[in-house]
């Protein structure tokens, strides 16, 4: 089951970077409603199904659908509290929506603080 869920996590992944974004929301969504069927379970799997949950966060995202990204980097965060990006991507909309108190204490974290100084301070310093 786990490599059926990577597949359709590659095609999800390649649908959003053609461009197709709602193509590649019902990858993921479908991916998801599979990953609930599964009785694996590990660290491996955990990681992907957080990116998943992360991918379809930051459509929704794009889809000005604010809450339901949060609630879906949430779940990417519980599938992997390792996993910086959707702790900056939270955070990153409590504050376009002027909640900067849920804003404080999602970037508070460790791993939102680590990523945050990585891409926006010593990312550019690369080019």
């Amino acid at each position: 089951m786990a490599d059926v869920l990577a597949a359709v996590y590659d095609s999800a992944k390649l649908l959003r970077n053609s461009g197709y974004y709602s193509d590649a929301l019902k990858e993921l969504n479908k991916l998801i409603d599979l990953s609930k069927k599964c009785k694996e379970q590990s660290e491996s799997l955990n990681r992907l199904l957080s990116r998943a949950w992360n991918d379809r966060g930051h459509l929704k995202y794009l889809k000005v659908d604010f809450d339901a990204a949060i609630y879906d980097y949430t779940q990417a965060i519980e599938l992997d509290k390792n996993f910086a990006v959707p702790y900056y991507n939270r955070g990153q909309i409590h504050y376009r929506m002027g909640t900067y108190k849920s804003f404080h204490t999602t970037l508070k974290s460790q791993n939102a603080l680590n990523y945050f100084v990585f891409y926006v301070f010593l990312n550019p310093l690369k080019k």
